[in-house]
């Protein structure tokens, strides 16, 4: 299973690919909602990593992946 990360600025992008993450920065709401349906669908990304801000903009759509889907595991940092 593969981690993924979304994350609203670079710097934490680029930590988490250091670290052999992949991810990416987002700062608009659309985009985010994009980026998580695209997570949500692939069955290889077992663990999603978001930045505190990155919930605070999709909260609802994150509390429901949070409470009825077993994967991906969704921590927030």
């Amino acid at each position: 299973m593969k981690m993924y990360c979304i994350a609203d600025k670079a710097e934490i992008e680029v930590g988490f690919k250091l670290a052999g993450c992949d991810g990416i920065s987002l700062v608009d709401k659309d985009e985010i909602d994009e980026k998580i349906d695209e997570v949500i669908k692939n069955t290889e990304i077992g663990v999603l990593i978001i930045t505190n801000t990155v919930y605070n903009t999709a909260k609802d759509k994150i509390d429901y992946i949070r409470l009825n889907k077993r994967l991906p595991l969704v921590t927030i940092i």
